[in-house]
């Protein structure tokens, strides 16, 4: 029906333009198509100012991580930090590429026992760039995990580290461990503000060292995506994006097109999140898969008389600590001021979801939940020690200020504050445990606030 009147009207339209053309004197057609044109400006080359500059660079996790002499490389690219601004600073990304196998001596060997590969001998001129997850992964875990990938049979792998990440020019290196007072607190609300108020003053520090805030979105990394390809002297190359690497794909596959051979993108969520707030049903999803163990559990004697209630058995464990968090003694007054460390329910409700990220802990999972309700209850001080000596000092390897920012400019905020009274509503055990009404709030205001 909509179609139908859209045609209708553009019919009508045609002809109404016909008739002014045929009253309207030949000058005057004339003198409105060269103004007309006039007017149609040119866009803009965004990558007018991109340099293309690629300086090699000693491997920041030389030491950290096992491999030989010229299996992995790595670089420095020189970009834009806000391509939208003429004005804007420049910054540097760090990429990682590790070298195919292929023509190693011990390759051929290894090459006989792999007997699904069908594609013929040799190295592929085609390589394939890795889109990182997060956001706000760090490279040295994907390098960690992917140096030793079939694919390297054939063709070599780019990972690039994308900006505010890690080694490219994180601009909030301290995130977790400034001023650690902050999180020494008492209360789970008082937990929730205290993320909020390391959110705040990380913007606020890097905005007055001169840092763009707004550079750091999931279309500018498209851009330095394709910055790299060029830089590199690629006409084409395949895409592998996974998580947060699926929207950064899109959005590449939107900004490179001529430049992408092939894609493959796994664990997808959709480009347009800020309206798509079902994705972000943490509270949902993780209660869909706590049913799906517990149905497959119940199919197995064994596991069906053990372990009969995953998700009840949770609740349970998470229902102890509401209001009365776990408290321990610590001697790390560096990163526990008050020399006390306090587990909340958000750290007892998700342990186990932590372990859903990897199908080979599936087995283990009913057990470990089990395992851990009991502990919870008992409130176990020699484990719950070990958490907080491991825990201490903030986010590990994510940069917590560019996820910040893609989720602030993205519309993440957004669509998880509207998910997340949906879960509040839903699921009250669950879904209090990740955050509150006013958390919410508070989060989608800040993301105002910083701009």
């Amino acid at each position: 029906l909509m179609m139908t009147r859209r045609k209708l009207k553009s019919a009508g339209l045609a002809w109404l333009c016909l008739l002014i053309f045929i009253q309207v004197p030949a000058q005057a057609q004339v003198e409105a198509t060269v103004d007309s044109e006039a007017l149609q400006e040119p866009a803009p080359d965004l990558f007018a100012r991109d340099s293309y500059r690629i300086d090699t660079v000693v491997c920041p996790f030389k030491g950290d991580i096992e491999y030989e002499p010229g299996d992995i490389e790595c670089g420095l690219l020189e970009v834009p930090e806000n391509r939208e601004d003429p004005d804007s600073r420049f910054i540097e990304l760090h990429f990682v590429k590790i070298n195919s196998r292929w023509g190693k001596d011990d390759e051929e060997d290894a090459d006989e026992e792999d007997k699904d590969d069908d594609l013929p001998p040799g190295k592929r001129d085609d390589p394939v760039i890795y889109l990182t997850g997060g956001p706000g992964a760090k490279v040295n875990y994907y390098v960690g995990r992917l140096k030793d990938h079939t694919l390297l049979k054939h063709r070599d792998l780019y990972i690039l580290e994308q900006r505010g990440i890690g080694f490219s020019d994180d601009f909030c290196p301290y995130y977790g461990i400034r001023k650690p007072a902050t999180d020494d607190v008492e209360t789970f609300d008082e937990h929730l503000a205290a993320s909020h108020q390391r959110k705040a003053d990380c913007s606020a520090n890097a905005t007055a060292s001169g840092v763009d805030l707004t550079g750091y979105s999931t279309i500018e990394n498209a851009r330095d995506v394709k910055a790299l390809r060029r830089a590199l002297g690629f006409e084409q190359w395949n895409v592998w994006g996974i998580s947060y690497g699926s929207i950064l794909g899109q959005a590449y596959i939107k900004e490179d097109p001529e430049g992408i051979l092939a894609v493959a993108l796994d664990a997808i969520m959709p480009l347009e999140i800020r309206e798509s707030e079902l994705y972000w049903r943490i509270a949902h999803w993780y209660n869909r898969d706590l049913e799906k163990l517990q149905e497959i559990c119940q199919r197995q004697p064994a596991c069906a008389k053990r372990y009969p209630d995953l998700g009840g058995r949770l609740r349970q464990a998470i229902e102890s600590v509401v209001g009365n968090p776990i408290e321990v003694e610590v001697k790390d007054i560096e990163n526990y001021p008050s020399g006390k460390a306090r587990i909340f329910q958000d750290i007892v409700a998700f342990l186990p979801f932590v372990f859903l990220y990897e199908q080979v802990n599936y087995p283990a999972i009913p057990g470990l939940i089990y395992a851990w309700a009991d502990a919870v209850e008992r409130r176990d001080e020699a484990l719950f020690k070990a958490i907080a000596s491991a825990s201490g000092g903030g986010f590990g390897d994510s940069s917590q200020g560019m996820s910040n920012a893609i989720f602030c400019l993205d519309g993440d905020e957004e669509a998880q504050a509207r998910a997340g009274r949906k879960d509040l509503q839903e699921y009250p055990v669950l879904g209090a445990a990740i955050g509150s009404e006013e958390s919410y709030k508070r989060g989608v205001e800040l993301c105002l606030k910083m701009g």
